[in-house]
C-alpha cells in the first residue's frame, strides 16, 4: 500500500514536471514576451489550469535562466506581489519543510526554491517572511516565532 502510495505520488511529479517543461516551450517560442511579469500574465490569460498559482509557482521555480527570467527576476518578481499574495505563498509550498533546522530552509531559498537574496531590503524581507511562514507551517523545526525566523535569516544573509 505504501509503496503504491510513493509510486502514485512519483507519477503525478513526473506528469506535473512535463506539463511544466511544455509550459516554459509553449512561453519561449512565443517573442513578445520577454519578462517574468508577461509570461505569469499570458499564462493567466489563458485560463484553466494555466491561470492556477500552483502551475505559476512551479513554471517560476523551473523557468531556465535568460535574459528577463534570472532568478534575480524571479525573486524580484515574487517580493514585489507583496505579503499575503497567493502566488507568493504558494511558490514557498514547493518545498516541505518537516523537520528541517531554520538554517536548513534558508538553505532551500537558494536551492530548491532557487531564489536570491535582494538588495532591497524591503523585497528581501517580504521573500523571507514568505519562507518563514512557509517554515513553521509545514513542520520546521524551530521554536521561536515568524519575526524570529526573519531576524535569523537576515543575520545568517
Amino acid at each position: 500500500m505504501a509503496y503504491q502510495t510513493h509510486h502514485a505520488a512519483q507519477e503525478s511529479s513526473r506528469q506535473w514536471d512535463e506539463a511544466i517543461g511544455k509550459i516554459i516551450v509553449q512561453i519561449q517560442q512565443q517573442s513578445n514576451i520577454k519578462t517574468v511579469d508577461e509570461a505569469i500574465e499570458s499564462l493567466r490569460l489563458t485560463g484553466g489550469q494555466y491561470a492556477s498559482h500552483s502551475t505559476h509557482a512551479m513554471y517560476l521555480q523551473k523557468v531556465p535562466e535568460s535574459e528577463g527570467f534570472t532568478r534575480k527576476d524571479v525573486s524580484i518578481y515574487l517580493a514585489d506581489l507583496g505579503d499575503g499574495h497567493e502566488l507568493l505563498d504558494t511558490y514557498f509550498q514547493l518545498v516541505h519543510f518537516g523537520g528541517l533546522s531554520i538554517e536548513d530552509s534558508l538553505r532551500l531559498f537558494f536551492t530548491e526554491l532557487r531564489l536570491e537574496a535582494l538588495m532591497n531590503k524591503n523585497d528581501l524581507n517580504t521573500l523571507l517572511t514568505a519562507l518563514a511562514t512557509a517554515f513553521k507551517r509545514n513542520g520546521g523545526n524551530f521554536n521561536g516565532d515568524i519575526e524570529d525566523c526573519v531576524r535569523i535569516y537576515n543575520a545568517m544573509i
